[in-house]
């Protein structure tokens, strides 16, 4: 991250108006900032700022203040099941290995330094709009040069369902939520998942969700006597 980026710099235009931001990144003219009272990102047209200002700009570019937030990211679950062997018995026995790459699309800008969230998620048998959470782990996500990539190798876990039988119990696999975020500020710098609403449904609430746990359609939390996961 640049040396600029965690301090609050005043801005001030052409017509001199001021405004206390922090930098964020830049693209061509565009100066992507936030502001910290309330976390919202706008962009500044940098040909309307003042001199004072454009060389505070120019000082954190130099200092390497200008780093992309644009990423895109993939997971591969690694998942491979069977039946149960006992006769009668429709229980499914699933194991995954999941895999979550994050690629910088931008040839010429490296990304920031973060954190990475990824959540693998499942569909419980007996609750047809909640959520359960096989896994939830993060990793430090350093800087990435222009077109390079980081693969985050996720803990393998087991889990067993029946949606069939007599005794329904479980969740089967739905999909995943990457949470890319600042690690000082807490912002979300990106979000993608799969299926591609759930991530802008609920956003940064699933930074909360723990492992091997159920959830209701808001996620709130909910409780299965049977159940289990291992």
């Amino acid at each position: 991250m640049g040396a600029l980026q965690a301090n609050e710099v005043v801005l001030r235009n052409k017509d001199g108006k001021s405004l206390t931001v922090r930098l964020v990144s830049i693209t061509g003219d565009k100066l992507a900032v936030m502001r910290e009272s309330d976390k919202k990102q706008f962009t500044l047209d940098l040909t309307q700022l003042d001199d004072s200002s454009r060389a505070k700009v120019d000082d954190w570019v130099k200092a390497g203040g200008n780093m992309s937030e644009r990423y895109v990211v993939d997971v591969s679950t690694g998942k491979s099941g069977r039946n149960s062997n006992y006769d009668y018995d429709d229980e499914r026995i699933v194991s995954m290995e999941p895999i979550a790459v994050v690629k910088n699309p931008d040839i010429n800008v490296p990304t920031k330094a973060a954190k990475i969230t990824v959540l693998i998620l499942g569909r419980p048998v007996n609750e047809r709009g909640g959520y359960y959470v096989f896994s939830n782990e993060t990793f430090d996500l350093p800087s990435l040069e222009g077109g390079k990539q980081k693969a985050f190798q996720m803990k393998k876990f087991r889990h067993s369902y029946d949606d069939r039988g007599s005794y329904k119990f479980g969740a089967r696999y739905l999909g995943w939520v990457v949470l890319i975020h600042d690690p000082e500020d807490k912002r979300i710098i990106h979000s993608q998942s799969l299926p591609a609403p759930v991530v802008g449904k609920f956003g940064e609430k699933f930074m909360t969700l723990k492992p091997m746990s159920y959830y209701d359609s808001e996620l709130d939390v909910i409780k299965y006597a049977n159940s289990f996961s291992n």
